[in-house]
């Protein structure tokens, strides 16, 4: 009886074409929550799942399937994973890297052997990712590797986002070298709160001045010591297609020159809360203003009425004198 249940185990893994009984528990477990087949689905969120939802062990097996052609992967939520969970999925993706073409891992940090895999994946032949989110993933002793890596294979990435992870200048210095690249083509460049200064933000210019053609979107918002290296950052990127998000204090000194009408600039969330709180303000004056006015117009009103009720009074009183002295001359008449 053992013999016929292994047996009907294996052809049934067979005719999945799963390879393990790892990749087989994640397919079940994916199956579950997704409520679809989980190997015809081309993307795979996880962000708001944990560990204990699908184990890793039993991911990384099913992202090694050949037969699993995953396009689009975001990890599991932030922090409920360790830098050795996050490693060993970056792993796991080299064995089969052709089909993906996003990756974001969900601020989940890498330690050093994890960088050394995800470098590993991008420096892949046959990778042909395009978006890679490492938001607060990374620190600056690691933006050498990864630029070194990404100009292994510069081709195809086209939007990168490093944001809140601590390059500084040095980072960005790094990161210059891939940007001057001919071959590549990233049009999306995130590189808020990422302690850029005076030096890093010319290292950009400079890098975008030799290879300007390809950039739609620039976030340095939230780097608060650009200096006048900004001005001259826009200055260049003012001559393409561009979007440029900085805050809007630095804003302020970087238009004076450049024609608005090129440019599309974004306040900082905290610029924009307190934006909104003005303006919510000064609709609340307006209100209380046009209360106020309505109020001294309904007084008006009121004064206007007071004014009709006493002019009717003294009407009525003329009339009343009218008729009682046309009574006496009807007497006087009557006695003579």
């Amino acid at each position: 009886m053992e013999e016929l249940i292994n047996l009907f185990v294996k052809l049934k893994r067979k005719l999945r074409l799963l390879n393990s009984d790892d990749a087989e528990e994640a397919y079940n477990c994916l199956n579950a929550f997704l409520h679809e087949d989980a190997l015809l689905q081309k993307a795979l969120d996880l962000s708001k799942k944990q560990a204990t939802d699908i184990e890793v062990n039993q991911l990384c097996a099913l992202l090694k399937e050949p037969h699993y052609r995953l396009e689009k992967l975001t990890l599991y939520r932030s922090g409920t994973i360790t830098e050795r969970d996050c490693a060993d999925l970056v792993s796991a993706l080299i064995v089969n890297p052709s089909h993906l073409r996003e990756l974001d891992l969900n601020k989940n940090t890498l330690d050093k052997s994890g960088v050394h895999e995800l470098c590993n994946l991008l420096m892949n032949p046959l990778c042909k990712l395009e978006k890679l989110k490492l938001v607060k993933t990374i620190t600056e002793e690691f933006s050498f590797s990864l630029s070194s890596a990404l100009c292994q294979n510069p081709s195809y990435i086209r939007e990168l986002d490093l944001s809140e992870n601590k390059l500084g200048d040095a980072g960005i210095k790094e990161l210059c070298v891939l940007l001057e690249n001919q071959d590549c083509k990233i049009q999306k460049l995130l590189l808020k709160k990422c302690s850029i200064e005076k030096e890093g933000c010319a290292a950009l210019t400079s890098a975008f001045t030799l290879n300007p053609s390809h950039l739609r979107e620039l976030d340095l918002r939230e780097n608060r010591k650009l200096g006048d290296s900004a001005k001259k950052l826009a200055e260049m990127l003012q001559k393409s297609e561009c979007k440029l998000l900085v805050d809007t204090s630095k804003m302020e000194r970087v238009t004076s020159f450049l024609n608005p009408n090129k440019w599309t600039w974004v306040k900082s969330e905290k610029e924009s809360g307190k934006a909104e709180s003005a303006e919510d303000q000064d609709e609340m004056d307006q209100g209380d203003q046009r209360s106020d006015q309505n109020a001294e117009d309904q007084d008006e009103m009121d004064q206007g009425d007071q004014r009709s009720d006493r002019s009717a009074e003294g009407l009525d009183g003329k009339s009343q004198e009218k008729e009682n002295k046309k009574k006496k001359k009807k007497k006087k008449k009557k006695r003579k």
